[in-house]
């Protein structure tokens, strides 16, 4: 299999006001979704597989997206507008119709997609197992217990755990948290605490080692702080972490 070291950084949605804790479930059928989003308050769209933004929105809201979960929030209030997703993994596209006002309630989505009872399952190409493994991995970690993931043949194994500073190239400490398999690959969460006394601005090439065919901090830096020291590294590989860790 072709090694190739994959980089994305992946962020975590910080506190803020949401829509409220209900998400309507929408089966999508090739038709624009609607939704209502707000100049008030941040709403959530979950999708099957990671997204990314197909258009430039910039002057109607602010939108990020994490994975599967796009946080979107008005900056005015407008009538209808076509906002487009593309799912990195089938390359779907979504079409949402999205209206904004200060008196409409806005909404939470999470796309479901309708399963094709007679078509055959086919395994993800490497990319998409990659994101496919590493949105299992982080949604089982640090995603409320109702939303853990139930990924066709994806299943958690047994891990050693132990001191694995050797992982970083600098002075850290490393310890692998919890680990799958899947699509013939293993995808282990590695959680690294910054021992240097200062900042350290995350570089996948020069600062960790091991043979991965894949390799995704959760943020792009490390502070000296203790809320802002540490982080976690998923990485893809062919055999078991430590195997791997050479």
């Amino acid at each position: 299999m072709r090694k190739i070291l994959f980089i994305i950084y992946l962020m975590l949605f910080g506190t803020g006001a949401y829509a409220d804790d209900r998400i309507d479930d929408v089966y999508f059928a090739e038709k624009p979704i609607k939704m209502i989003i707000s100049v008030k308050t941040d709403s959530l769209i979950y999708f099957p597989n990671p997204v990314r933004v197909k258009d430039d929105f910039a002057n109607h809201a602010e939108i990020m997206v994490t994975n599967d979960v796009v946080l979107i929030k008005a900056k005015i209030s407008f009538e209808s507008k076509k906002f487009i997703f593309q799912d990195l993994v089938t390359d779907q596209v979504y079409i949402f119709s999205v209206s904004s006002g200060n008196g409409k309630k806005p909404r939470n989505i999470r796309v479901i997609l309708p399963r094709k009872e007679d078509s055959s399952e086919v395994a993800p190409s490497d990319g998409g197992a990659y994101i496919t493994l590493t949105q299992h991995a982080s949604m089982s970690l640090y995603y409320p217990e109702r939303y853990t993931p139930k990924t066709k043949g994806v299943i958690k194994v047994r891990l050693k755990k132990g001191d694995a500073d050797y992982f970083v190239s600098f002075n850290a400490d490393a310890q692998p948290v919890s680990s799958w398999k899947g699509f013939g690959l293993f995808i282990t969460a590695v959680k690294v605490t910054n021992l240097e006394n200062e900042t350290i601005h995350i570089d996948p090439r020069k600062h960790f080692r091991g043979d991965w065919l894949f390799l995704t901090p959760q943020h792009s830096w490390l502070g000296e702080e203790s809320h802002n020291k540490m982080t976690t590294v998923y990485v893809v590989s062919e055999r078991p972490f430590w195997e791997s860790l050479r």
